[in-house]
């Protein structure tokens, strides 16, 4: 049973938007909105996107790493929407689920839709042992923002706001967020590589482009400035 998960979630502690249990690993939980994402592994097969499926997925922005940052390679490309949810639950075991009620304080009265591409970079050994250190997660602004952190009810969790690439942007410390045009790009990294990262983002699909050849007096090497919209439908 796929239980409703909130939008506002206290990361006092891990977040736990989802657990996929048995041969279905957690993702959501650590890899989400907060946590250790190199905890987290995306099992083969669940939700798997190929390039060809990245570059012309429409729905919203997708941003990603150019194949020569670091030697670093793209290992998985997965979305996690409400289908592949779905579709977890029919597992055995099937997904469990963890959220706060809609109408609790902590959550704002808005429902999240677990709705997000993760891209994860690394390397891998002759043995198969591949690392992660990198993962570049994508949601729609309207579904996630820096406005959705509350360390409890009424105190904004810790966070140090700059400036990257002519946007707004946020480092909280396991993550750092960007929010460019329609997107929050979510960087899972260590401190000095998520920068480096940000730095080297690239447009994906025909979406990013687009709102990046939108963009009025777009620098060189900027990305669109956040352009929230009204609640994800």
């Amino acid at each position: 049973m796929l239980a409703v998960v909130t939008r506002r979630v206290t990361i006092a502690g891990a977040l736990v938007m989802g657990a996929l249990l048995g041969t279905v690993t957690s993702l959501l939980a650590a890899d989400a909105l907060g946590g250790d994402s190199s905890a987290a592994q995306t099992p083969q097969g669940f939700g798997h996107m190929s390039s060809a499926q990245l570059e012309s997925f429409a729905e919203f922005p997708v941003y990603g790493l150019p194949a020569d940052f670091l030697g670093f390679q793209l290992l998985s490309s997965s979305r996690i929407s409400a289908e592949t949810l779905a579709v977890a639950a029919q597992e055995d075991p099937p997904l469990e689920t963890i959220g706060i009620p809609a109408n609790s304080a902590e959550s704002r009265g808005h429902e999240v839709r677990p709705d997000f591409i993760t891209l994860a970079y690394g390397s891998c050994t002759a043995a198969g042992e591949c690392e992660h250190p990198i993962r570049v997660q994508i949601w729609q602004t309207c579904n996630r923002s820096l406005d959705d952190y509350e360390l409890t009810p009424g105190v904004p969790y810790p966070h140090r706001k700059v400036s990257i690439r002519g946007i707004e942007a946020a480092e909280l410390g396991e993550r750092l967020e960007l929010y460019a045009g329609s997107a929050t790009i979510v960087i899972f990294a260590e401190r000095e590589l998520a920068r480096s990262a940000a730095n080297a983002l690239v447009p994906v699909n025909g979406k990013a482009l687009e709102e990046m050849a939108a963009a009025i007096a777009l620098a060189p090497g900027d990305l669109p400035a956040s352009r929230p919209g009204p609640e994800c439908a």
